[in-house]
């Protein structure tokens, strides 16, 4: 962020899990994360065969063995470098989309404009979940290394069939700083890319993300903000027609 000052904002979001704060250089856009068009196996209509290989690295820029790479229905997992390859891969001409999992990381997906007949190569950077416990009758207020804080409220908790949740919870998250060198290798979808409302593409401009999940501490199971419910996210930084995100899934617009 090149602000000389440091503004505090905040915005009450009714999100359930991961919120991401962004620029939006048009309304209404929607983000092209997720939307690899899988085919199936050996098929080619309308996809490019490639080499596709990549690192996986940790925020410390350490490689990570043993990440869960997916690829357009495939799947394979790092080695000892941090690297993986897929061989001769059926991969959606317009967009290839990878994603990377691993236990106490948040996934990362990486997007991009495959080049039939050759090697595509993309880097990924994880980050660790810093874990906070509380109970779901008391709420919580957590500030994290940066500054940037989250606050629930007592009992607005539901599991993922929307039942109402009661016990003890942890929370998860990071803040991925636009100002760190491995910003662009560690966002959903990587590139930014996205729809506005009338279909056209378009290019989201990141002032920051803050990626939260909410988790049943006996089970591990995702918890979600119930109906009606709401989480303070106090963020520094000046935004401007901001995004917000369910990541790593679709952008609602924000309130301005």
């Amino acid at each position: 962020m090149h602000n000389e000052t440091k503004h505090t904002m905040k915005k009450i979001l009714p999100l359930a899990v991961l919120l991401l704060a962004c620029f939006q250089l048009i309304n209404g856009c929607k983000k092209n994360e997720t939307s690899d068009d899988t085919p199936s196996a050996g098929s080619s209509s309308g996809n490019v065969k490639i080499t596709l290989t990549g690192v996986v690295l940790s925020a410390n820029d350490f490689p990570l063995q043993g990440v869960t790479v997916t690829a357009h229905g495939q799947t394979t997992n790092t080695d000892i470098n941090g690297i993986f390859i897929f061989k001769d891969i059926y991969v959606n001409h317009k967009r290839c989309v990878v994603k990377a999992s691993l236990s106490q990381n948040f996934t990362v997906t990486s997007a991009f404009i495959p080049v039939a007949g050759t090697v595509n190569y993309t880097k990924m950077v994880m980050h660790s979940k810093i874990a906070y416990s509380f109970n779901s009758a008391v709420g919580a207020t957590y500030t994290l290394p940066d500054n940037s804080s989250i606050q629930l409220a007592p009992n607005s908790f539901v599991t993922s069939t929307g039942a109402p949740f009661s016990g003890n919870m942890m929370v998860v998250a990071t803040h991925l700083s636009p100002g760190d060198a491995n910003f662009g290798f560690s966002i959903p979808g990587s590139d930014l890319a996205a729809k506005d409302s009338s279909g056209n593409d378009v290019i989201l401009y990141s002032y920051g993300m803050l990626g939260v999940e909410l988790l049943d501490a006996a089970t591990g199971q995702q918890l979600q903000l119930g109906a009606g419910c709401a989480a303070d996210r106090n963020e520094y930084g000046q935004y401007v027609g901001a995004a917000l995100y369910r990541w790593p899934h679709q952008p609602v617009a924000a309130p301005r």
